[in-house]
């Protein structure tokens, strides 16, 4: 079982033959960030794993289609007698990650609520209560799989609930909560000294693994090969249906903007039934 963390290490620097504008940097260090230290070449497996990497990390459709058309460019230009297959693997890519459409819904991509407890029936202890959480706070799986014991709230926390600091995308901190229940079973469970979720190394699990193994149970279970970040989608459609205000869904979710959260989750038709202007008429 893979054990290491998701998490950025010191990488060796790609070259990349561009000019070097502020921009193109920016793909090259959130590369450097995604990939293992001792491989700097690009490959099909990295430039996928840096696309999922930075999808479930909520970054802009804009901000993935142009990492994604600028590193096809480098990987394309690496080719040794394999430029057909080299395009083949782009196309097949691209299918999975370019966005058209930056105004999608993602609300298409949630599942119910009765699929998500099914899931959580059905699985193993330890990713039965990953997924409990992960649908539970909307939190990202590598947010999930990094919280520390140390990261409890003490003077936001009751009997009820307990609260803890979440460090988000660009290092931005907000806060989430789960029940005091909940928190006592994950306890109880993973009996880990530093992280909620340990294993029995004493690391967090990588975000790669818990993925994985959540698209291949659900595709047993409910019939649907979901990723973990299926159940943040799920969170966020869930309660703006159940009517949570959207700026209070944004900040728990760790959104940058309410406008953004409902651009992506609330696609709701304007019909006759959920209009509330009502006339009688010319009344004299």
């Amino acid at each position: 079982m893979p054990m290491n963390n998701l998490t950025p290490h010191t990488h060796q620097t790609i070259t990349i033959v561009t000019n070097t504008t502020k921009t193109y940097k920016g793909v090259m260090k959130r590369y450097a960030k995604t990939t293992l230290a001792n491989d700097p070449i690009l490959t099909r497996e990295s430039i996928v794993l840096h696309l999922q990497t930075l999808r479930e990390a909520d970054y802009s459709p804009s901000t993935i289609n142009y990492d994604l058309e600028r590193l096809s460019a480098e990987y394309l230009s690496k080719s040794d007698g394999d430029y057909e297959q080299r395009k083949h693997d782009l196309k097949k890519i691209k299918q999975l990650f370019h966005t058209k459409n930056l105004a999608a819904d993602y609300s298409i991509k949630s599942i119910e609520l009765d699929e998500i407890q099914k899931l959580i029936d059905q699985t193993p202890e330890r990713l039965s209560l990953i997924i409990e959480l992960l649908s539970y706070t909307g939190l990202r799986i590598s947010e999930a799989l990094n919280l520390k014991h140390t990261d409890k709230d003490a003077i936001s926390s009751n009997r009820d609930h307990i609260y803890f600091e979440v460090i988000g995308k660009g290092r931005k901190k907000r806060s989430t909560f789960i029940s005091m229940e909940l928190y006592a079973r994950i306890v109880s469970c993973f009996n880990g000294k530093t992280y909620l979720f340990e294993t029995i190394q004493g690391k967090p699990y990588r975000s790669t693994y818990i993925t994985r193994e959540i698209s291949r149970l659900s595709g047993k279970i409910i019939g649907k090969n979901i990723h973990s970040h299926t159940l943040r989608h799920s969170w966020f459609t869930h309660e703006i249906r159940n009517g949570v205000p959207i700026d209070a869904v944004s900040r728990g979710g760790g959104h940058y903007s309410p406008a953004f959260t409902l651009s992506k989750y609330s696609h709701n038709q304007y019909t006759p039934e959920l209009s509330k202007i009502k006339f009688k008429g010319k009344t004299t």
